[in-house]
């Protein structure tokens, strides 16, 4: 069964405009934690790791779409990308 982490914020992808780049947190511990795209990807598809973003009084699960052949994040909520993972605040360095 996959982990679950809460998403805090994003990392820009700078070359498109409100792309992400990343995902990243703070876990129980209080460690700051950062995954790539397609790491954040990997660990969906393998059953790893879930994602999601506490939004409105609940969980909203991060998930897998291929868009034009690529693989991307969105909120299960979202119809397009940046959706609401494009609107979190940026990750601190």
């Amino acid at each position: 069964m996959a982990t679950v982490v809460q998403v805090w914020c994003a990392l820009r992808a700078h070359d498109v405009p409100g792309g992400i780049a990343g995902i990243g947190g703070i876990n129980p511990r209080g460690t700051r934690w950062s995954r790539t795209v397609d790491e954040a990807v990997a660990d969906i598809e393998s059953g790893r790791w879930s994602f999601s973003v506490y939004r409105g009084g609940r969980d909203i699960a991060v998930v897998v779409r291929e868009i034009d052949g690529r693989k991307i994040l969105l909120t299960e909520d979202d119809a397009s990308a940046p959706g609401l993972l494009g609107m979190l605040p940026e990750c601190p360095n």
